[in-house]
C-alpha cells in the first residue's frame, strides 16, 4: 500500500495555506480582551453569580444547562484556578474520568486504548481537528476544555464510542496583548509560556503561542548510572489567523496550525525497586512523539438564522520508542517501535437557528492512514518447552477510508419540552498488510544458558514462520440519537436521551500466519439526567446504562499472538454527579463524584471464560472537591483534593496486577494584580505512592509497573501587556 508521502502533505499545506492567504478563512474570533475589560468581565461573573456556560464542541452550540450529554466543562478561569499544567492534571479530577498514563485515559470506564495500534475509543481534538497519537495538550492560553462522557459517534465521527475531549484555544484578539509566563518547581521542573495576539488589518487577526514545560522526574536509573531517568520535555508552538469583516461581511474564517513534541524516557519500572525510585534498564530507553495538527474553518452566514461551514483538517503524528524488554539489568532483548498516523479530512455542516426549531444537517469524509513496526531484538521466548533467542520484526499498514451524512435538530415542542433528533449514516472500507518476519533464532542451551546453532534455522522456520498477508473489509452503520429536554423550571432540566455509538470492524494477522477477522461493535446508551442552577448554584447529575453488543478487545491468544477479539455482550451502569456553590462573590467551592460498573456478560475466549469480569482500567469511583477564595487585593487560595479507586489492568481481573487507589492533595496560593501575577503550587502534597498500571508477560519472564507522579513544590510568575 502507498503511503501519503512528504511531498503529498506538502501539497496540501500549501492549498491549505493558500487558501489562507486569498480568504483567510475560519471562524469569528474573540472581541476586545484588554486587561481592563478582562477584568470587568471577571468581576461581572463573580456579581452575577450566574454563570452560561456554552458548549461549543457539538453540533449544535447549547448551553450546558440544556445539553443532553454528560459533559464536564472547564473554561479559562476554571482552569487557572488550580495548578494545572496540561490535561493530564485535568483528568485526574473529573468524575467518572481516570488516567493511567498521559496517553491512556478512561470515560466511564472504558479506555481510549482498549484494543490495537490505530483504533481508539475516544479521541481529542483540538479546535476541532482530531489528534492522532500522544500529542501535548496544555492549558496554557486554552479557553475551554471539554470532556464528553459517552458515546458521540454521531456528532464526532470515528472513535467516538467511548466519548470525547473537546479543547477550545484562544482565538485573535482586535486589540494587542500578551502574556508570559516562567516557573520552577521539584525535579528541574520549568515552565516557560508566551502568547501574543492582536490585529494586523481591521478584520484580519493573529494569535501565536509557545509553551514548554520540562522536568527531570524522581528516577535514577542504577544500571546505566543516569539520575534523569524519566525527564519529560513537553514543546507546543501553535499560530491562529483569523479572519473578521464584522457587519460588512457575512463571511469569516480561522487557521489553525499546531505542532507539538514530547520527549520522554521510559515509564516502566520493576515491582522491586519502583517504590525506591530507581530503574534497572540496561537500555538507553526514550518515548519521542511529534505531532501536527491543521485546521481550516470556513463560515458563511447567509441571514441570522441560516450559515454553512466548511472544516478542513489534517493531522500528522510521528512516534519512535525504545524500550528494555525486561526494565531489568539482564541483556534479555529490546524493541523499537515506530508508528505514523495521517489524517485528512473535510466536513460541511449546514445550520439553521429558528426560534423553536434549530438544526445542522452535513457530511463527512476522512482518509486515515496507519503505517507501524516493532522490532525485536535478542528477545528470548519460550515456546512448548523450548527457549529461543530471536530477532524478529512486524509491520502494519491501515488504511481507512470514512464517509458519512449526519443531521441534529433541536425542535420546541412545548414551552417545557423540546425533542432533539439525530442521526448518522456512516461507511468504512478498510484495507490492511500485516507482516511477520524472523531475522535470526538461536536455541538456548538449557543447562548453560548460552545460545547454540544447531537447529535454530529449523525452529525458526517451524515454530515462528515467516508471514505476510493483505486483507480488507468494508461496514456500515446507522446510528440514531433522540432526547427529550423537560424544563421544569426556570434553570431546572431533566434530560432523558438514547444515543449509539459506533467502530468498525477488521482483521488481523495472527503469529501462525492466519487472518482472524473482527466484527464491527456497538453500543446502545441510555442517559438520565438533571440538571439546576440558581444564584450561585450549580448542580448536574445523572444516571447511564450501556448495552455493549460485539464489544472489541486485545487478548493474548498464544505466547506470540496478541489480537483482537468481539468479547460477545457487556454491559456499562453508572452515575455521576458535580455541584459548585459561590457561596460569596470570593468564596466559592465544589464537589464532583462519578461511580461506574462495567461486566463482561459473554466473554469466552481460548486464553479463558471471563464473563463476569470486570474492564480493565474502570475504577468503580472516584471524587473530587475542591476550596476557592479571592481576597479584593489581589490574594488568592485555591485547595483541591482527588480520589480514585484501584482497578484491574487486564481482562483476567488478577489482584496481583490492580492498579492502586490514591488520593492527591493540590494548592495554589498566590497574589493577581492588574499586569502581574505570581504563585507557589503544590501537586500530590501528601506524596502519596501509587502504581497507575500494571504488565505481566510470563514467556517473557517480564512484570513492569507506572507509578504516578511524586509530590512536587513550585512557583510560577506570569505578566501581562
Amino acid at each position: 500500500m502507498t503511503g501519503w508521502n512528504a511531498q503529498s502533505r506538502t501539497r496540501v499545506y500549501g492549498l491549505m495555506a493558500g487558501l489562507a492567504a486569498s480568504c483567510l478563512p475560519g471562524v469569528t474570533y474573540a472581541q476586545s480582551t484588554s486587561q481592563e475589560a478582562v477584568q470587568e468581565k471577571k468581576s461581572e461573573r463573580i456579581s452575577s453569580f450566574i454563570e452560561e456556560v456554552v458548549v461549543t464542541g457539538d453540533l449544535i452550540e447549547r448551553q450546558l444547562i440544556d445539553n443532553a450529554s454528560s459533559i464536564a466543562v472547564y473554561d479559562e478561569e476554571a482552569l487557572q484556578a488550580e495548578p494545572l499544567k496540561d490535561l493530564y492534571d485535568l483528568l485526574l479530577r473529573v468524575p467518572n474520568v481516570t488516567a493511567s498514563r498521559e496517553d491512556k485515559f478512561s470515560l466511564r470506564g472504558i479506555s481510549n486504548q482498549m484494543t490495537g495500534r490505530g483504533r481508539t475509543l475516544a479521541n481529542i481534538f483540538i479546535d476541532g481537528i482530531r489528534q492522532q497519537g500522544r500529542g501535548v495538550v496544555h492549558t496554557f492560553d486554552v479557553e475551554q476544555i471539554e470532556i464528553y462522557r459517552g458515546p458521540q459517534s454521531t456528532a464526532f465521527g470515528p472513535s467516538s464510542l467511548a466519548g470525547a475531549i473537546y479543547v477550545k484555544t484562544a482565538d485573535p484578539t482586535d486589540e494587542w496583548a500578551g502574556r508570559a509566563k516562567a516557573g520552577y518547581g521539584s525535579y528541574n521542573t520549568q515552565q516557560i509560556g508566551l502568547s501574543v495576539s492582536g490585529p494586523i488589518t481591521e478584520s484580519f487577526g493573529v494569535r501565536l503561542t509557545a509553551d514548554r514545560n520540562v522536568t527531570d522526574g524522581d528516577i535514577e536509573n542504577i544500571t546505566l548510572n543516569i539520575d534523569d531517568w524519566q525527564r519529560r520535555e513537553r514543546n507546543l508552538e501553535r499560530i491562529k489567523l483569523g479572519w473578521d469583516p464584522g457587519e460588512s461581511g457575512g463571511y469569516s474564517a480561522m487557521l489553525t496550525a499546531q505542532h507539538s513534541r514530547v520527549r520522554a524516557g521510559s515509564e516502566l519500572l520493576t515491582p522491586e525497586t519502583a517504590e525506591d525510585g530507581k530503574a534497572t534498564d540496561d537500555v538507553d530507553a526514550f518515548d519521542n512523539d511529534d505531532s501536527q495538527v491543521y485546521g481550516l474553518t470556513q463560515t458563511w452566514d447567509f441571514s441570522d438564522t441560516m450559515s454553512l461551514r466548511a472544516i478542513t483538517t489534517v493531522s500528522n503524528n510521528e512516534r519512535h520508542r525504545l524500550g528494555d524488554y525486561d526494565v531489568g539489568p539482564e541483556e534479555n532483548g529490546y524493541f523499537i517501535l515506530r508508528s505514523d498516523y495521517d489524517n485528512l479530512a473535510q466536513e460541511i455542516r449546514l445550520s439553521y437557528n429558528g426560534e423553536r426549531f434549530r438544526g445542522v444537517v452535513g457530511a463527512y469524509v476522512s482518509n486515515l492512514r496507519l503505517s507501524s513496526g516493532t522490532i525485536n531484538e535478542d528477545v528470548p521466548v519460550t515456546l512448548e518447552g523450548i527457549t529461543i533467542v530471536a530477532d524478529a520484526t512486524t509491520d502494519l499498514d491501515r488504511e481507512v477510508d470514512t464517509r458519512s451524512i449526519f443531521g441534529e435538530a433541536d425542535i420546541s415542542l412545548l414551552d417545557w419540552l423540546t425533542l432533539t433528533l439525530g442521526a448518522r449514516i456512516e461507511e468504512n472500507e478498510q484495507f490492511t498488510e500485516s507482516s511477520f518476519f524472523v531475522s535470526d533464532a538461536t536455541l538456548l542451551a538449557p543447562v548453560l544458558g548460552v545460545p547454540t546453532v544447531d537447529i535454530a534455522p529449523v525452529l525458526a522456520a517451524t515454530v515462528l514462520p515467516n508471514q505476510q498477508e493483505q486483507f480488507a473489509s468494508e461496514d456500515d452503520v446507522r446510528l440514531p440519537k433522540v432526547g427529550f429536554t423537560f424544563h421544569l423550571a426556570e434553570n431546572f432540566n431533566v434530560l432523558l436521551s438514547y444515543t449509539s455509538g459506533y467502530r468498525a470492524g477488521g482483521a488481523e494477522l495472527s503469529g501462525e500466519g492466519e487472518v482472524v477477522p473482527f466484527d464491527p461493535e456497538q453500543t446502545y446508551n441510555y442517559d438520565l439526567g438533571l440538571r439546576f442552577r440558581r444564584g450561585g448554584f450549580n448542580l448536574s447529575a445523572g444516571l447511564f446504562y450501556v448495552d455493549w453488543r460485539d464489544q472489541q478487545v486485545r487478548q493474548r491468544l498464544s505466547t506470540t499472538t496478541l489480537i483482537t477479539l468481539n468479547a460477545g455482550r457487556s454491559e456499562v451502569k453508572g452515575a455521576e454527579l458535580e455541584a459548585s456553590y459561590q457561596i460569596t462573590s470570593r468564596l466559592g467551592v465544589a464537589f464532583g463524584a462519578g461511580y461506574v460498573e462495567t461486566l463482561y456478560k459473554e466473554f469466552n475466549s481460548s486464553d479463558g471464560d471471563f464473563s463476569g469480569n470486570e474492564f480493565p482500567y474502570a475504577p468503580r469511583y472516584n471524587y473530587s472537591t475542591s476550596f476557592n477564595y479571592r481576597h479584593e487585593n489581589g490574594w488568592f487560595l485555591n485547595m483541591s483534593y482527588s480520589y480514585s479507586d484501584g482497578a484491574y489492568t487486564e481482562n483476567e481481573n488478577r489482584e496481583v496486577l490492580r492498579a492502586d487507589s490514591y488520593g492527591l492533595l493540590s494548592a495554589k496560593l498566590g497574589y493577581s494584580g492588574e499586569r502581574y501575577s505570581v504563585h507557589v503550587y503544590g501537586q500530590n502534597l501528601l506524596d502519596d505512592y501509587y502504581v497507575t498500571d500494571h504488565f505481566l508477560n510470563e514467556s517473557l519472564n517480564f512484570e513492569g509497573l507506572v507509578i504516578g507522579d511524586p509530590r512536587e513544590i513550585g512557583v510560577v510568575g506570569e505578566i501581562r501587556f
